[in-house]
């Protein structure tokens, strides 16, 4: 997500939000599938100058969030 205007502790409440609606939905065939969604959060510019350090610093976290356990947001600051 791209969200204009938005500081970090918006941006991970808006992730978390995210994260916990597809946690629950029900998707069909959900016991086959790997339980949850993992999200990495990162802010222009304290956490990348340019579109690819920006983009870079998200995929960092996402990578930490997979790491963690899964099912999770994680940004720079957490």
């Amino acid at each position: 997500m791209i969200l204009p205007e938005t500081g970090l502790d918006g941006c991970v409440t808006k992730a978390e939000r995210l994260r916990q609606t597809v946690a629950e939905y029900k998707f069909e065939r959900r016991d086959e599938q790997p339980g949850g969604v993992s999200i990495g959060a990162a802010c222009y510019p304290d956490h990348g100058q340019d579109k690819q350090s920006l983009i870079a610093s998200a995929d960092q976290m996402l990578y930490r969030a997979k790491h963690a356990g899964r099912n999770r947001v994680c940004s720079p600051a957490a």
